[in-house]
């Protein structure tokens, strides 16, 4: 009955938070044939967790995305590939204007620990996300909710901000689609992190910081008879030599990779990767709220310096060169829309020209703390340091608190990410300038109209028309550097079936299972 209700919204998709609908993730040519029960499977990722709260948590890939859909399970389901929802603990997303949305739930959900999950729930996770003291990364995301209404024990109300047709990629993509008991969230930060409940497939067991998450099948888990699986290990690994090789050994049976090195490696091994390619992608950004970057020319000097695929040859051993902000599987790819194209001669003209009006450009790389990432910031500052009139230096620093320098606005130039199979939610919460997920600070009425645009329609050709301007303010302004796509991969033994990609490049762990005896 909760699928043909899910088909027949599909029919309606002007109501809808999606354009289309269906086919869930895209799965592992691994093990084949009928899912089995029982077993364990380790799998590695490349961060260690800070904090089991959900609503702190990020749902990407590179960050918390496996052990947040463990956890807590999703909402909604998201293609990784197509963008296409599909129901989970939500029964239904609806909105006839894109200002006012319905979230129905299925009936008799309850949390791990036995007691209901409804709709009040969910209003308490979304409610204290906007609260700037909790820290939430998806916090802007949140900010975009005016109000919840409990309209019943499964339906709530929510009014946006802002309207627009896309609400439903939020939901998936953002830390939104995870709910904990408000019960076990109340009891504070270390009791829950020694006992987080949630809905979804697993719980934990054991959680040894800087080590493994032991968790165990949930048997409150509303989707039997998933998960298939009687345990789950998620041992973050930062070195992405040592995920392969643990691979390759046994140690694990699948690893989450956020660049393409162990992905070619796995290639040339026989393997075949499960890869999620999104438009945007991994980016420097400029701070342009304050100088130096606060000119543009200072912005656009930096850019036209950085031969990108030098670069990232020496970062990550993969010469990639992007040089426009979708992929050309998009329907908003434009070749002609370049948004870097390496010019030394521009680049020395404006530093001199800065120079000599007596501001030399000085400025820090502020890179994760991980060998990647500083390789990569060192390889940047060589390029940089080879003109005249500039100075560069770098600084390393954790992922939590890079993440908090870049939302203070505490930064010259800086990691992080915009990137999506769709523009939305991303570009809109990193590009709108009264967004408080904007870690450039760039301000531009023309650049808010066109995204604002994007959001609202579900017509292909008007969307393409309104990134289309977004590329084009891109180019003039300049607010970052976009230096390599991610290409997200999961790798698996063959003894393991079921591994796929839900929401931007999360793992989803509730398919997961294994052949018997392996």
């Amino acid at each position: 009955m909760i699928d043909f209700k899910w088909r027949a919204l599909c029919a309606v998709s002007a109501l809808l938070l999606i354009s289309g609908c269906g086919a869930g993730t895209k799965s592992s040519p691994g093990a084949v044939g009928e899912p089995e029960f029982g077993g364990s499977i380790t799998l590695m990722t490349n961060k260690d967790p800070r904090i089991l709260d959900p609503g702190v948590m990020s749902n990407q890939g590179p960050q918390d995305g496996a052990l947040g859909n463990a956890l807590y399970g999703q909402l909604v389901a998201s293609d990784a590939t197509t963008g296409e929802i599909t129901p989970e603990l939500a029964e239904s997303l609806t909105s006839q204007d894109g200002s006012t949305w319905t979230l129905t739930l299925r009936d008799g959900l309850v949390f791990s620990d036995g007691s209901p999950f409804g709709a009040d729930a969910v209003a308490f996770g979304w409610d204290r996300m906007k609260d700037p003291t909790l820290g939430a990364l998806d916090g802007g995301h949140a900010a975009g909710i005016v109000s919840t209404t409990v309209l019943s024990p499964t339906t709530l109300r929510i009014d946006l901000v802002a309207p627009t047709m896309q609400f439903g990629r939020t939901v998936a993509a953002t830390a939104l689609n995870w709910i904990a008991s408000p019960a076990a969230l109340r009891a504070g930060p270390r009791a829950f992190d020694n006992a987080p409940i949630g809905a979804g497939p697993f719980v934990l067991q054991r959680w040894v910081r800087g080590g493994a998450l032991d968790l165990v099948k949930n048997p409150n888990y509303f989707d039997a008879p998933k998960p298939y699986l009687d345990t789950l290990r998620i041992v973050p690994t930062a070195d992405q030599n040592q995920r392969f090789a643990s691979l390759q050994s046994g140690a694990a049976q699948v690893i989450f990779e956020p660049t393409r090195l162990n992905e070619q490696r796995a290639r040339d091994a026989g393997m075949t990767p499960i890869v999620v390619e999104h438009s945007g992608g991994i980016i420097y950004a400029l701070n342009n709220a304050r100088g130096p970057f606060s000119d543009v020319r200072a912005r656009k000097a930096v850019s036209a310096a950085i031969d990108l695929e030098q670069f990232n040859l020496i970062r990550s051993g993969v010469p990639d060169d992007p040089d426009t902000l979708f992929v050309d599987s998009s329907p908003f790819y434009d070749p002609d829309k370049k948004i870097h194209v390496h010019d030394p001669v521009l680049a020395q003209k404006l530093l001199d020209e800065l120079a000599a009006e007596g501001k030399p450009l000085s400025f820090s790389i502020t890179a994760y703390s991980t060998p990647e990432s500083q390789r990569g910031s060192q390889a940047l500052q060589a390029q940089l340091l080879r003109f005249d009139n500039i100075e560069v230096t770098v600084e390393s620093m954790d992922f939590a608190g890079l993440a908090a320098r870049l939302n203070s606005g505490d930064y010259d130039m800086s990691i992080t990410g915009m990137n999506g199979t769709d523009p939305e939610p991303m570009f809109y919460q990193r590009l709108f300038s009264q967004s408080r997920g904007n870690p450039f600070k760039v301000v531009d009425p023309q650049l808010d109209e066109a995204l604002a645009q994007g959001r609202m329609s579900t017509d292909v050709d008007e969307r393409r028309r309104a990134y289309g301007t977004v590329q084009d303010r891109l180019i003039e302004l300049t607010p970052f550097i976009l230096y390599t796509r991610p290409g997200s991969a999961l790798l698996s033994a063959p003894t393991v079936g079921g591994v796929s990609f839900t929401g931007l490049d999360s793992p989803s762990v509730a398919g997961l299972w294994v052949v018997a005896g392996d």
